[in-house]
């Protein structure tokens, strides 16, 4: 990231796209129950049993632009959060599965 977008992202908070967009009416949503997804990156995670907490799933419902995304919040509250706004512009409510 070069520095103008680094100060910039720093300074308001927000997250920088580096893939392709799923469009809205492609976007499927899976909240993932705690312990479902195995925390990784490490030799030592590799080996633990850790298991992420918080974790959500986005993909994409078309097949010649599938792709998914398993992404972690840093608290409970904060997941809700990022799923309701989810909800809120998903327009096909099939396209949204919670397990709580």
């Amino acid at each position: 990231m070069n520095g103008f977008w680094q100060d910039f992202c720093l300074e308001l908070n927000c997250y920088l796209l580096v893939s392709q967009p799923i469009p809205v009416e492609n976007l499927l949503v899976e909240d993932l129950p705690d312990g479902d997804v195995r925390v990784g990156g490490s030799f030592k995670n590799a080996i633990s049993r850790g298991t992420a907490k918080n974790v959500f799933r986005v993909s994409s419902t078309d097949p010649d632009g599938a792709h998914s995304h398993t992404l972690q919040a840093p608290s409970e509250d904060e997941k809700k959060q990022w799923l309701n706004a989810l909800r809120s512009v998903i327009p096909c409510t099939d396209n949204f599965k919670a397990y709580i």
